[in-house]
């Protein structure tokens, strides 16, 4: 049975760090012949560091963390957090090969813009890797178009991101 449920203890932001180290591992293989792009984006930190940060930085109402289930096991997770007063920024949306088909990833977004536009945010961004296409894909399919970069990276990342955009409360 599927679950997505955010997450407010310690343990489920431990098991939200621990879907992030795995997301970046998966983008290091998709990425193996350009490894200094994902070294460039995803910045090396130490597990308490990153541990700390993602308490701080997804704690409502600036943002929130969903997990993805399946029969108990966390397999998923994805966040969002403010951007400016009216925009929040989707990150580190990831379902492991153990969860995937069956619409488990597109569930989980649909959460999170659902979440989002609840707390008020009548923008949500994303920004994706070009070599995602799965991503892209479910994004476009969900009515999210793709836009110029909205924040600033190294110059040898831009040309490598796909940046997108959804209205889903344009009030």
């Amino acid at each position: 049975m599927r679950l997505i449920r955010e997450a407010v203890s310690d343990a489920d932001r431990n098991a939200f760090a621990a879907n992030c180290r795995e997301f970046i591992d998966w983008c290091r293989n998709r990425y193996s012949d350009r490894t200094d792009l994902i070294e460039a984006y995803f910045v090396p930190r130490d597990a308490a560091t990153e541990l700390a940060e993602i308490a701080a930085t997804y704690r409502p109402p600036e943002g929130r963390i969903f997990l993805l289930e399946q029969d108990g096991a966390v397999v998923g997770g994805g966040a969002y957090r403010r951007f400016d007063e009216r925009s929040c920024e989707l990150k580190r949306i990831y379902v492991s090969a153990a969860g995937r088909g069956k619409g488990a990833g597109r569930a989980l977004t649909e959460r999170l813009v659902a979440a989002a536009t609840a707390d008020g945010f009548t923008r949500v961004m994303l920004e994706t890797g070009d070599r995602q296409d799965e991503a892209i894909a479910l994004y476009r399919s969900m009515g999210f178009l793709r836009i110029e970069p909205y924040r600033a990276h190294p110059e040898n990342l831009v040309p490598h991101l796909v940046s997108m955009v959804k209205c889903p409360n344009p009030n």
